[in-house]
This record gives structure tokens, sequence and C-alpha cells, in this order.
């Protein structure tokens, strides 16, 4: 049996996080929160943390069974088999999502001349591989980066604060608005909570109470990280200008000013960002896997892996024609989806909970009515003495 290591779960999860906040969301909660991103990080973060922890306490009652098949004798097969089909069809769609917008990115800067479907093919052989590991193998692959990841981020946070003139992170504070702040953070909450998905697969973790930790520290590592980040892009470039830019994480790096060399960490950007959304998609494929097998009823995982690996690659090319159909798609619809499947899993303990209320109402035992054989006659009872 598979098992995942509370070190691997706290690697894994805050690059996990991190990579796609930063490749491809920063624009976009730019655009709705401006100079309060840092503060819809902040809450949505959070937010996404209680949830995790609500449904991983769940969990913790059945510690040796999977949700998707123990889910039914709580709610009903009737609901139960409905819902884990949608969230496993939602995690190939998030894959999906995401794989499309990897592939236009590496097409559009670095490889102009090559057909997309040639771009699809390749990226789709090595995450359909890494998926068909498993998700022991996933989380490994996770600790081999970690370290590579933090090392490039703080010296790129550090260079680029030079350049910030120190009178406009008033700015941050100034201006707050209510308005904004609201759909960032709900922004940001649909983005962090995809770490409440492990519930699907807990069997596997090694040791609750460090896991728990783990998370904690994973998504305050991740915000931490996001928030540095997104500061320095809307002071350096502005929120209007910001949110214009499709990659402004690119784009602040040109405010390096320490030399040539490091004013062109492009590549190297690009190598962990690729690294890890690689892991973010073949998790999710392999998410949607186990519970496609829990669904049918199979033993072996493995057949429909390959299967998958390519309906994730066929949805990603059918659905969306460009990178503004996911905008699109993202802005009307995205965020309400990624929240309904994340927060799918709280219909279990809230049905329990019911359950149990009804059931310890019925227990208890109703007051005894009095009886005519019950009634005492006047007096004291006693016959007098002839």
């Amino acid at each position: 049996m598979e098992k995942i290591y509370p070190s691997q779960t706290y690697m894994l999860f805050s690059q996990y996080l991190i990579s796609t906040i930063v490749s491809f969301f920063n624009t976009p909660i730019v655009e709705y929160a401006g100079y309060s991103a840092w503060l819809a990080i902040l809450i949505g973060s959070g937010a996404s943390l209680v949830l995790t922890l609500i449904l991983m306490r769940y969990s913790k009652r059945r510690p040796d069974e999977y949700l998707g098949q123990y889910g039914k004798e709580v709610v009903g097969k009737y609901v139960h088999y409905p819902l884990v089909l949608f969230v496993a069809l939602a995690c190939l769609f998030f894959a999906a999502d995401i794989f499309r917008q990897l592939t236009e990115f590496i097409i559009e800067i670095y490889l102009p001349e090559t057909p997309l479907w040639a771009g699809s093919v390749l990226l789709g052989i090595g995450i359909a591989r890494l998926s068909h590991a498993g998700f022991q193998t996933i989380f490994r692959s996770a600790q081999g980066i970690f370290f590579v990841t933090i090392f490039m981020i703080v010296p790129i946070a550090l260079l680029t604060r030079v350049s910030i003139v120190p009178a406009s992170y008033s700015a941050l504070i100034t201006n707050l608005q209510g308005k904004e702040i609201l759909p960032g953070s709900f922004l940001a909450f649909s983005l962090f909570s995809d770490v409440s998905l492990l519930v699907w697969f807990m069997p596997l973790f090694v040791d609750y109470k460090r896991t728990k930790k783990a998370i904690f520290w994973a998504i305050a590592t991740a915000a931490f990280n996001s928030i540095v980040n997104m500061i320095l892009v809307v002071l350096l470039l502005g929120p209007k200008l910001a949110s214009d830019f499709a990659y402004p994480n690119l784009e602040m790096i040109r405010f390096i000013r320490t030399n040539t060399f490091l004013a062109n960490l492009d590549p190297i950007l690009i190598i962990l960002w690729l690294f890890t959304l690689f892991i973010k998609i073949a998790l999710y494929i392999r998410i949607g896997n186990l519970l496609f097998c829990q669904i049918l009823n199979l033993k072996d995982s493995k057949p429909l892996n390959l299967m998958l690996a390519v309906t994730t690659v066929f949805i990603s090319y059918w659905l969306f024609e460009n990178v503004n159909d996911i905008d699109t798609y993202f802005k009307k619809a995205g965020m309400v989806h990624g929240l309904f499947t994340v927060s799918l899993p709280l219909l279990y303990p809230l049905v329990e909970m019911i359950r149990n209320l009804i059931g310890n109402k019925q227990k208890q035992p109703k007051p005894k009515q009095p009886g005519p054989l019950d009634s005492k006659p006047p007096g004291d009872g006693m016959v007098p003495s002839g």
C-alpha cells in the first residue's frame, strides 16, 4: 500500500498552491482586488485551512477507509455516486484547464511555430507517466524540487524589492476597499481549497497529527510566498498594468538591476513552473482515477489511468480554443465551479450530524404519565383499626 509522509505532504502542497497562483492567477486576483490582493489571499487561505481541517477531522473517524467507498452509508448510494462522479469529472476538467494554459504558455513564449497538438501530445505523455506512477511517486517528486523552488523564490523577491519606492508601501493600507476584497477572497479561497481534495485519499497519509500540522504549514508557506509575490507585482507594475499582463511575474523580473544574468531568469523560472504544474495536473488525474475506480468497484486503477490522461488532453484541446476562452470561463463560472467541488464533501459530516441529532432525540425517554392505579387515596393511605 502506498504511504505519504508529513514531510512529503508539506513539500508538495506548498509548491502545489504557489505554482498556480504565481504562474496564471496573479492577473485575475489583481484585477478583482487591486491593492487589496494581499488581504484577499490572507482571507482565502485562512478559509481554505478551516475547510481542510474540518474534512480531515471527519475522515479521521474511519482512518483506514476511503470516503468514496463508505460515503454511500452516510448519504445513500443515490446521492453518493453522482456526487463522487461529479468530483471525478471536475478533477479531470481542472487538470485540462491548467494543462491548456501550460501548453499555450510554452508554445506562445518558446515554441511559436510548433502546432498545438504536438505540444499537447508531448506534455501529455509526461503527465500520463507521472500520474500512472501513483500518489507516492507524485509526492516524492515534489521533494526533489522543493528546495530549488524556495531557493529561487527568495532571491527574486529580495532583488525586485530594491526597485520599489518605499513610500508606495502605504498604498497597501490606504487603498483597501471592501467591495474589492470580497471577490478577491472568494477567488483565493477557490484556489487554496484544492488542498481539501486530500479527503478522498486520506488513508494513504501516515500520522494524522503530523499531517495536520504539515497541511497548516503548507498553506501558511504558500500564503506567505503568494502575498509577497502579489505585493511586489502590484507595487512594481500597479494594479491596472499588472491586470493587463498575461504573465506579470515575467515582467517583474525585468526590474532586477543587479546584472544581465539575473535579469534573464525566465528559463529557470519556467522550469520550476513546468515541474510543479506537472505535479498538480498529475495529482488531479490520479484523484479522478481513484474516484472512478471506486465508482466502478475496480481494484486495479492502472488500466484507467492512460484513458483518463488522454481524456484530459482531449478536453483541453476541444473545450477551449485559446487562453481567452479559459479566462472567460473562469470569470463567469470557474470560481463557483471550484468552490462547489471542494465544498461537496461537507455534505457527509452535515448529514451525519443531522442523523445523530435526530437519533438522540428519539432515544430520549418520554416522561411517564400517571395512571389510575398510581393515584393515592386521600390521607396517609392507612386503614383505621376496628
